[in-house]
């Protein structure tokens, strides 16, 4: 029973260690939501613009794995995989390495201690 006991808590300290990761992530895309900043829009074709909605989308999944543990770390994991394929069949090449190190440690990082935190006994 002891070794129950130990590995529900375990699997709570890794919950709120990713809620605390995700945090960044969160507010930055909600910053961006209240002031999305004083550039002019650039003439973008529609892929930009899913590309950008499933970052947000990803963001989302991970907000929403603070109540939804699984739902949220997949839905997380799955949009951000759509985005980085979209962004390489719109423009021709791979996510550039400084973006895909952020989203590594902001996005998958989390949503993967999400999910290590909602595995099965």
């Amino acid at each position: 029973m002891d070794d129950k006991q130990n590995g529900r808590d375990d699997r709570v300290v890794l919950r709120w260690v990713a809620r605390i990761w995700t945090l960044p992530a969160i507010f930055f895309m909600g910053a961006h939501l209240i002031d999305p900043g004083t550039e002019p829009a650039a003439e973008e074709n529609l892929l930009t613009w899913i590309t950008l909605g499933l970052l947000f989308v990803s963001v989302f999944g991970l907000a929403l794995a603070w109540w939804k543990a699984q739902a949220g770390a997949w839905m997380a994991l799955v949009a951000l995989v759509l985005c980085l394929l979209l962004y390489w069949v719109n423009n021709g090449e791979f996510f550039p390495l400084e973006g895909f190190v952020l989203f590594l440690l902001g996005i998958v990082v989390p949503a993967g201690l999400f999910l290590w935190s909602a595995r099965p006994n």
